[in-house]
């Protein structure tokens, strides 16, 4: 109720190419009657939100809504109901990285790279009594302050406990 629908993805995907292809014929018919009613009943393309052409990742997918796909149909292009190169469950499965490999492939070893540089878990650390009664009374002091629309009192409660925190260097 009352979402927009007329919205382009960076991929350029539209509320109504996606759900061709992801919903059953009731829903998508639905989603064609809102997108006409925000769109001044069909006449102009006016009042999209295109991310496509402002975010761009130069990356191939499916599903695009042939309005808004910026570029030349090709011969191996599919359009049916509007929707280029619509998708089913299955061609989903691995289709980002067969139309995409140099992105897919630099994504693979940056994985790699950051599974290397992954940092050792941290020591464990202890708190004393001493330090565990001072974090109760930070959080009793919350709680007053909440229970006394004091913003300022929550705020500086729970900065308390933050920098407590960090001085100990517990996560």
């Amino acid at each position: 109720r009352g979402a927009n629908v007329l919205i382009v993805n960076n991929k350029g995907q539209s509320v109504s190419s996606i759900s061709f292809s992801h919903f059953d014929s009731e829903l998508v018919q639905r989603i064609k009657e809102i997108e006409i009613e925000q769109q001044d009943n069909g006449k102009t393309l006016d009042g999209w939100i295109d991310y496509k052409k402002t975010h761009p990742d130069g990356s191939v997918y499916g599903d695009l809504d042939v309005r808004f796909i910026g570029r030349p149909l090709t011969e191996s292009d599919v359009v049916k109901d509007g929707v280029v190169n619509p998708t089913t469950k299955q061609s989903r499965k691995g289709n980002f990285a067969r139309n995409n490999p140099h992105v897919y492939n630099s994504r693979k070893k940056n994985d790699a790279s950051n599974a290397k540089n992954k940092k050792q878990t941290p020591a464990r650390v202890t708190i004393t009594e001493e330090d565990q009664i001072e974090i109760e009374t930070s959080w009793e002091k919350v709680q007053v302050a909440l229970q006394t629309n004091d913003s300022s009192g929550v705020f500086a409660s729970l900065l308390a406990i933050v920098q407590f925190m960090e001085g100990k260097k517990i996560q």
